[in-house]
């Protein structure tokens, strides 16, 4: 009997067997195999306005400290840096891989000048959870991978389309993901400016919450309104995306959410609101809000395998995956 295998791509959800899966499989590593060899010749340029030097190897989320300290034998588990793979959209899942902290959450971000003198507090000095300006630093790293993952995927998609001759829907998806993009490079533009002035006080609202478990997950991310809010709401000051980071420290854990100040009032109502349910808020953000999570190698594997599908699932960009549920994970994450 032939196994029935469904994924969704945008608005469609497409079905098929075994047997259709492995011609799927090849006929787009040979169609598309170019594209991404293509797409990984292109030479990137340090992610700060005007620079034009070449980036490093940046760290969305810190080595020497989130990432060590839920590590074994400095390993951390997490989804697969090749995110252009054809099997995770019909397997219905990301990739995940156990990974060296060197190799964790690294994207060519910042020139190596930028990303010393950007992130020199940070790295050479005890990081503060409870610091607005510590947190925003954070916060920069995270909305410049969201940009270079989406401009690789972006690309991917845009490419793909002309090599299949669908020139005029590359065109209007091009127009779509550059209003995006520029959305993105605006909103890393105002955190830049704002840290490199010191007037983030005067733009930026932060909230600290901790926790008395020490949870072997470390995040940091950028989550746009939406999925705080699930009702339409006035745009506040053109900055719709909020910082977001979760990792161990001392004998905790601590969850940090940075938004505009526009946003102050809502995110106060929403905080108190969730008061006596927030770890069950901090488990949906880690499981269904971004794919920029890593953990405990050992703690992962000892989930059934169920919960460890619906993670793999829910780390997978919207636009391919279907609606699932949402697995509590915490407890099963407490490290001793």
């Amino acid at each position: 009997m032939k196994t029935q295998n469904q994924f969704r791509y945008g608005n469609k959800l497409y079905s098929f067997n075994n047997d259709e899966k492995k011609k799927l499989i090849s006929e787009y590593k040979k169609d598309l195999g170019s594209v991404i060899k293509e797409l990984r010749e292109i030479e990137k340029v340090c992610i700060v306005p005007d620079c034009i030097c070449k980036p490093i190897k940046s760290h969305s989320i810190q080595k020497s400290k989130h990432l060590k300290s839920i590590s074994e034998a400095g390993k951390v588990y997490g989804k697969s840096m090749n995110q252009i793979e054809i099997e995770s959209f019909i397997d219905g899942e990301l990739k995940f891989k156990e990974m060296g902290i060197k190799q964790a959450s690294v994207f060519n971000g910042f020139c190596q000048k930028h990303d010393n003198e950007i992130f020199k507090e940070i790295e050479d000095e005890d990081l503060d959870e409870r610091s607005l300006r510590h947190n925003c630093l954070l916060f920069l790293r995270s909305i410049s991978y969201e940009i270079r993952m989406k401009e690789e995927m972006f690309d991917f998609i845009e490419m793909g389309l002309i090599k299949k001759g669908r020139n005029k829907l590359a065109k209007r998806e091009s127009r779509k993901h550059k209003k995006l993009l520029r959305k993105l490079y605006s909103d890393f533009t105002l955190l830049y400016e704002a840290i490199k002035s010191n007037k983030l006080e005067n733009q930026f609202g932060f909230a600290s919450i901790t926790t008395s478990k020490k949870y072997g997950i470390a995040l940091s991310t950028v989550i746009n309104r939406r999925s705080f809010f699930k009702s339409i709401l006035p745009i506040a000051n053109n900055f719709d995306y909020f910082g977001v980071s979760f990792f161990p420290h001392e004998d905790g854990s601590a969850f940090n959410i940075i938004w505009r100040k526009g946003w102050s009032i809502l995110m106060k109502k929403l905080l108190i609101r969730e008061k006596d349910n927030i770890l069950k808020f901090i488990n949906h953000i880690i499981v269904s809000e971004t794919e920029d999570t890593f953990y405990n190698i050992g703690l992962f594997k000892k989930l059934d395998k169920q919960k460890q599908h619906l993670v793999k699932h829910n780390a997978m960009p919207s636009y391919t995956r279907t609606e699932s549920e949402i697995p509590y994970i915490l407890d099963d994450f407490i490290m001793n």
